[in-house]
């Protein structure tokens, strides 16, 4: 083959040579400049890029996107040396299904009222999170008013920087001891019902008409006047009113 036929196919290359992306690996949730520029300086270093690519997941960022941002953040970008194009890859940290359980049980335990325990977590599932990822809050559905086993789905969050990265269904089995089955304020209780209407504080007595923890609302029957309103409960003999009927 006659060597100058491939002089058009070697200057396509050449350009693609010379992009030839750089990559770099980054452990958060976010993409700043000095995961692609590590000498950028704390200030431009400190420019934030956007969501970093999930774990395992990558993008290309160009050179004008990155120089774009520094100066939208009214910082001089002469000096940065910033690749053509960088190939961003999301650092991945695998989490086998009990390393999840082990992970979350505190969150969960924490996240219990008194007199309720854990007997049992298990994660169903391994999950791919950040290496910085770590646990943030568990939400527990409230536990029936009933002494006993009860089973739930307790949703623990996972975040880095910030950021959640993932929410997770822990199957969990909880003891509801003697003392948690037992309602804040029972039905019949004599409760301390309160209104505050503009900055004023005026307060009453009345009679719980229903089991409520603290927290939910109930209906409550003034003693005074028999007049029965909507109340919130905010301590063991103490609500406050939402509603009149």
């Amino acid at each position: 083959m006659n060597p100058w036929r491939l002089l058009p196919l070697l200057a396509l290359l050449v350009p693609l040579a010379a992009r030839a992306d750089a990559t770099r690996v980054v452990e958060g949730a976010r993409l700043r400049v000095v995961d692609l520029v590590p000498d950028a300086g704390a200030e431009a270093g400190a420019v934030d890029l956007g969501p970093a690519p999930p774990p395992g997941g990558s993008r290309l960022v160009d050179r004008a996107e990155v120089l774009r941002h520094v100066r939208d953040a009214g910082i001089d970008a002469k000096r940065l040396r910033v690749p053509q194009v960088v190939r961003v890859v999301g650092a991945a940290r695998h989490l086998s299904a009990d390393e999840v359980t082990k992970l979350t049980r505190g969150a969960i335990e924490r996240a219990l009222p008194p007199g309720v325990t854990v007997v049992r977590s298990a994660a169903t599932r391994e999950i791919v999170v950040p290496p910085r990822a770590e646990v943030r809050e568990a939400t527990v559905p409230r536990a029936p008013r009933q002494k006993g086993a009860f089973h739930t789905i307790a949703m623990v969050e996972l975040a880095s920087d910030g950021v959640v990265v993932a929410r997770v269904p822990i199957d969990v089995t909880l003891d509801v001891s003697e003392e948690a089955s037992r309602p804040d304020v029972a039905r019949g209780a004599r409760v301390a019902i309160v209104v505050e209407l503009s900055g004023v504080r005026v307060s009453t007595y009345g009679t719980a008409l229903a089991d409520a923890a603290i927290g939910e609302v109930l209906t409550a029957q003034v003693a005074s006047t028999g007049r029965v309103v909507r109340v919130r409960v905010v301590s063991h003999d103490e609500a406050q009113v939402v509603e009149t009927p």
